[in-house]
């Protein structure tokens, strides 16, 4: 979410940053933690969630241009 607010903000330096820190911590957690039943968000909900980063991160860049 706090991604996502930075997006609709237009404030990409945030969201990279932000979504770079969740992006760690997702890393830390065990494979099979992401398919736990208490998670707010399923394995193919991260997968996606991944995937998007690489158009926050595109963004972000060309800002820096």
């Amino acid at each position: 979410q706090i991604v996502n607010s930075y997006v609709e903000l237009d404030r990409w330096q945030e969201a990279r940053t932000a979504n770079e820190r969740a992006r760690r911590r997702l890393r830390e957690l065990p494979p099979e933690e992401l398919d736990a039943p208490d998670l707010p968000m399923t394995r193919r909900h991260w997968e996606r969630w991944l995937d998007a980063s690489a158009a926050i991160d595109a963004v972000a860049a060309a800002e820096n241009d």
